[in-house]
């Protein structure tokens, strides 16, 4: 009961004329964001109520603003929210230099905790903006604060990653490194690498295991780009993949798992649509889905065959499934329309995967249900959706990792 509460306070937002935009956007960040959706930046609010660092009030600040601008359709916020960057970008690099300058031991620390938890919040503000400032930042500018990050946590003495709060930053970025990377189409770093590994001896987690093997997968593709491997290389490769994503699905508890329902609502692909215990199972369901998608193309290009094209099939249409329970209000006690802010927060993290649906099926209906749901949500406020049925219709040759970075990367994952 008292979760059901906690979602249905989370679906609104306080009435605007209580505060100013600054303090309202930093109470939807940290109630709707980190309190509700996003599990990423759990250690935030101690971490405010432990530090009085401007740098990591004003980054808190920016990112509140950009999350409501571009997330919550508040695009009045865009420029103030370009400000509070600003400020925050300058607010931290005075305490990079303050680093060098602390007196004792723990201060140094603290300092870095902060320093460190302030790059990783304008590396999200940056994910969450991506759609405004795409054509006009270099892909290295675009991850220029968390490489600042890892800079950081690779000066830290690997003992220090047994300590809960340190561990949970280090963590935090690797996974933003990985998943930017991946999305940007370049390698990861070697150092990198090596932190993860350093790390996988402290975390065992499905996301951690995630980790892995997208780390696998960028360097398959660097390989298969620069003509470093043989076909039976890249095959057996891309089935180990592919496998490994297909034992994440299959290692979910039963009671996680999707559960079909019959309906006779338009909303719905073939008469039927899955219920999911969260969100977060819909996200990890989808984000394999997807894997196993790219990989199964590689794999029926070397090697084709019937149950190949059947995977495919059963994972698009499962895509599809996911997407009606997300939005019809008999389908969960919270579901409204117009669409809440925590459901539109859900329903913009499908979006890449209908794009791997649609760019993946052979069926001409699911083609033409995808592009009739995404009109759905546009109207229902889900601006970016609009734009997603364009890129499907007129723009092939982009595909669901480029939607990923166009509604936010990792800031649209509950994982």
């Amino acid at each position: 009961m008292q979760k059901v509460l906690a979602i249905q306070r989370a679906s609104r937002l306080p009435s605007a004329p209580q505060w100013s935009p600054v303090v309202s956007a930093r109470q939807a960040l940290l109630s709707l964001y980190i309190g509700s959706y996003s599990k990423s930046f759990d250690s935030l609010p101690s971490f405010l109520e432990e530090s009085s660092a401007r740098h990591l009030q004003v980054s808190v600040d920016a990112v509140g603003l950009a999350f409501m601008a571009f997330k919550l359709n508040r695009r009045d916020l865009i420029h103030l929210a370009n400000q509070r960057y600003v400020a925050a970008l300058r607010s931290l690099g005075m305490a990079m230099q303050s680093l060098t300058q602390a007196t004792s031991n723990a201060a140094n620390h603290s300092l870095k905790d902060a320093t460190l938890q302030s790059a990783l919040l304008l590396d999200l503000y940056e994910k969450i903006a991506y759609q405004h400032y795409q054509s006009s930042e270099p892909q290295g500018l675009l991850l220029s604060h968390i490489h600042g990050a890892l800079s950081l946590v690779q000066s830290r003495p690997r003992g220090e990653f047994s300590n809960s709060m340190i561990q949970q930053l280090a963590a935090q970025s690797v996974h933003t490194c990985v998943i930017s990377c991946s999305t940007a189409n370049i390698p990861v770093p070697e150092a990198v690498v090596r932190l993860y590994h350093d790390l996988s001896r402290r975390i065992c987690s499905t996301r951690w295991f995630m980790q892995g093997l997208v780390i696998r997968i960028v360097d398959l593709n660097a390989d298969m780009r620069g003509g470093r491997t043989n076909p039976s290389n890249v095959l057996k490769r891309a089935r180990d993949l592919y496998n490994g994503f297909s034992g994440i699905e299959g290692s979910v508890p039963r009671i996680s798992r999707p559960r079909r329902r019959d309906t006779c609502e338009t909303l719905a692909f073939n008469g039927y649509y899955d219920v999911y215990q969260t969100p977060k199972n819909i996200q990890l369901f989808n984000l394999c889905r997807c894997e196993r998608l790219d990989l199964a193309l590689i794999i029926q290009k070397f090697e084709p065959s019937a149950e190949i094209t059947e995977n495919i099939a059963q994972a698009t249409e499962a895509i599809c499934a996911s997407v009606p329970g997300l939005m019809l209000p008999a389908a969960r006690p919270h579901n409204t329309l117009p669409l809440s802010p925590l459901q539109i927060l859900e329903c913009s993290a499908v979006l890449p995967a209908l794009v791997a649906a649609a760019r993946y099926t052979q069926d001409p209906a699911m083609q033409d249900w995808i592009l009739r749901t995404l009109t759905h949500m546009a109207n229902h406020g889900i601006q970016l959706a609009q734009k997603v049925a364009n890129i499907i219709m007129f723009e092939p040759h982009l595909c669901q990792w480029d939607v990923f970075q166009l509604v936010g990367s990792y800031a649209i994952l509950t994982l």
